[in-house]
């Protein structure tokens, strides 16, 4: 059951297998990158996170891609990213299938992801299992994931940077192979695990965030082509809204409402404020927390839209200049320790800027919404969450959803069962 130990050419020239203790298959890719300076990649686990998981997946009758697997790899590929699969296949060691069944299974997969202009550079696979019925694989092996064995064939062959690296799967031992090499992990895994890992639901989910988090740069444009059809427009949206969506980390949903909540248990203010389309999620962030949480509650949530008082809003712009709507209500307004939130998809609003630093003088806690990383907002926020997109339709959207996810789960957090069951959200 041993691999043979040679090269072997199949099918498209371009593509090369080398048979030793991993699979590695490498596809000629035009790289974003200098050819020997080392680069970042995605080390990528196989069952579970690019093909469903039918418990040993050793034939060809047993893969089925994961929807939406084989798009968020063509955008790695388009992304200039190196892509490697590295897996457990202790099957082989069970008996219950050959070494050469996970090469045409890895062959098959080229081929499926092929019909979606994605590919995989490199495949790599331990066939080792503590329970084999055979000496040769049931050994303690390097390759067998947590152990970092794969991963540093992986950076052999794809002049890999593992500290710049990603590391995607949905077992603890992904994120613990992550921790061992010094790579970031995205976990996509239901099972909760203690050790630092950025959650997400699928792989498609996380495609956005982990091309951020490679290159440094968000991949949105949309839209990039002339649509005729506004149903195609209408689908492609929502898909690049929900892209987007799965770009945002858990960790900064959970800090902004555990922040919230703990406004609220202090008896402190909340204020928040935007322009245009944002002025109007402010709004709409107060009604919600003012009414619903309110309502089904024992808190009493004091919270205050700066855009709400049309006539003090003019007033200000009017006798002072429109960069001071927001300061000048903080300043009369606002006490240590209270909140300010601010919704901003620029992220260089002068009024926005300018009750971000008042509320740093006065020991105001602040936060912002916004779809710029690099902007003077997200710099003087004390904390927040980005959007990543230039697209403000897009963005408006996203932080209406953050806003009524956070909304909602607040409040259900302080009803009984029997009051969520009768409430409507």
């Amino acid at each position: 059951m041993n691999a043979p130990k040679q090269n072997v050419i199949i099918g498209n020239p371009k593509i090369t297998i080398f048979m030793v203790t991993a699979l590695t298959l490498h596809a000629q890719t035009t790289w974003k990158y200098a050819r020997y300076m080392k680069r970042p990649g995605i080390l990528l686990d196989r069952d579970g996170t690019i093909i469903v998981d039918y418990h040993y997946v050793g034939r060809v009758e047993r893969v089925q891609l994961i929807p939406g697997a084989a798009e968020a790899i063509a955008r790695f590929n388009a992304a200039g990213i190196p892509v490697a699969i590295v897996t457990n296949q202790g099957g082989v060691a069970r008996g219950f299938y050959y070494e050469s069944d996970v090469h045409i299974v890895h062959r098959y997969i080229s081929k499926e992801l092929a019909l979606h202009d994605a590919h995989i550079d490199a495949f790599f696979y331990s066939p080792h299992h503590p329970d084999s019925f055979y000496p040769e694989f049931a050994k303690a092996s390097h390759d067998h994931k947590p152990n970092p064995g794969m991963a540093y064939r992986a950076e052999s062959a794809l002049d890999l940077d593992l500290t710049r690296s990603i590391v995607v799967g949905d077992r603890p031992e992904d994120v613990e192979l992550a921790s061992r090499i010094g790579a970031h992990a995205v976990y996509l895994g239901a099972t909760p695990t203690t050790l630092d890992h950025v959650p997400f639901p699928s792989l498609a989910a996380a495609a956005g965030y982990i091309i951020r988090k490679v290159t440094g740069m968000s991949e949105s444009g949309f839209p990039e082509v002339s649509y005729t059809n506004p149903v195609n427009y209408f689908r492609d949206y929502i898909h690049e809204l929900n892209s987007i969506l799965g770009c945002i980390p858990g960790d900064a949903i959970s800090d902004t409402c555990h922040t919230i909540m703990d406004i609220f248990r202090n008896g402190n203010s909340i204020f928040v404020a935007g322009n245009g389309g944002s002025a109007a999620i402010a709004d709409h962030f107060a009604c919600d927390f003012n009414k619903n949480v309110n309502t089904d509650t024992d808190w009493n949530p004091r919270i205050t839209s700066l855009n709400s008082h049309t006539a003090l809003t003019t007033a200000i712009a009017n006798d002072i200049g429109y960069d001071s709507i927001f300061s000048y209500q903080l300043e009369r307004f606002a006490t240590v320790h209270d909140l300010l939130i601010v919704f901003s998809v620029s992220g260089n609003s002068s009024n926005i800027i300018r009750a971000l630093q008042y509320a740093k003088e006065a020991n105001i806690l602040t936060m912002a919404i916004t779809a710029r990383e690099d902007s003077k907002v997200t710099r003087l926020a004390d904390d927040g969450i980005i959007i990543p997109t230039g697209n403000y339709g897009l963005a408006e959207d996203a932080m209406n959803i953050i806003m009524h996810s956070m909304a909602q789960f607040i409040r259900q957090s302080r009803m009984s069962r029997e009051a969520i069951e009768s409430a409507r959200f």
